[in-house]
């Protein structure tokens, strides 16, 4: 594969497939507990909130953050690189898909999406990290509305989307039923 060998996970499956990974990349909730994956396996560890938008008073994701896992995957390149997150969906999926356009060519975003889809084919990337991943790697817009032509055909990722943004805005996650939003 052009772009490498890449697990995607979430963190209870970590450590069922660490055994034939040479590096990871954990993503935590800021003020969530991060936990080391394996002795001797290098790790880069981030702690920042799944938020598809930036306001002031979260700890959303930074161009920082992505830059931080790219310089990690660009030099841990020929070896084995787990991505994990909480869920396994956002976080991770985003990021991995940036590492993966990074590996590809300019003109290659749709590819990148198809390879992060065949990795993880519950992915629903973290929108500001997207965003983020298109400026960083100069793609033009590409690699966003390469997303989209694959989310805006999945009607049920608008409803996800909505819940996410709702939920957030409560504080809730996105896999919590809450009566908040239920108006009870």
């Amino acid at each position: 594969m052009k772009y490498g060998s890449i697990a995607i996970c979430s963190h209870s499956e970590a450590p069922q497939r660490i055994a034939n990974v040479r590096a990871v990349i954990s993503i935590w909730d800021k003020n969530g507990v991060s936990v080391a994956y394996a002795d001797g396996v290098p790790e880069l560890s981030l702690a920042f909130n799944d938020i598809d938008y930036a306001p002031d008073d979260f700890d959303s994701p930074t161009c920082e953050h992505l830059m931080s896992a790219l310089n990690f995957a660009r030099a841990h390149a020929v070896e084995a690189l787990m991505v994990c997150c909480h869920a396994g969906v956002s976080r991770s999926t985003a990021v991995a898909l940036a590492i993966i356009a990074d590996r590809l060519e300019p003109g290659d975003e749709r590819n990148a999406v198809d390879a992060l889809l065949l990795l993880r084919p519950q992915a629903k990337v973290n929108l500001l990290l997207l965003d983020y991943a298109d400026r960083i790697l100069m793609r033009d817009g590409r690699l966003v509305e390469a997303w989209f032509s694959f989310e805006n055909a999945k009607p049920e990722f608008a409803i996800w989307r909505r819940r996410k943004h709702l939920l957030g805005k409560f504080g809730g996650s996105v896999g919590a039923t809450d009566s908040r939003l239920l108006g009870r």
